[in-house]
């Protein structure tokens, strides 16, 4: 295959095959927020065309953030997010077990 641009055909067949993921995996994952929300608020075609509106509006948002500062504030949120739950699981762990230690005895 002919190069274009200087790069390898590999390039383009990569990048394809990235784009193809990229939808596969936006369109999965509408696709459950919309099974969700109408199971939970009833399963009617008003209540559908609202969540893939609302979702599909939120995400082309979301898409003009820019990946890198879309990282450096996600990635920080989620690691506090997960401390704090880590923190609380600890702190039911251990009334817990102090718990099941009383009742044994």
């Amino acid at each position: 295959m002919e190069q274009i641009f200087g790069l390898s055909p590999y390039y383009y067949i990569f990048a394809l095959l990235i784009a193809f993921g990229m939808f596969g995996a936006s369109t999965v994952s509408e696709f459950a927020i919309c099974r969700y929300f109408n199971a939970r608020f009833g399963s009617t075609k008003k209540v559908t065309v609202i969540t893939v509106a609302a979702t599909s509006a939120i995400a082309a948002a979301a898409s003009q953030i820019g990946f890198s500062e879309l990282i450096n504030t996600v990635y920080p949120a989620f690691g506090y997010l997960g401390m704090f739950a880590l923190g609380m699981l600890t702190v039911n762990f251990i009334k817990f077990t102090k718990r099941s230690k009383k009742a044994s005895l």
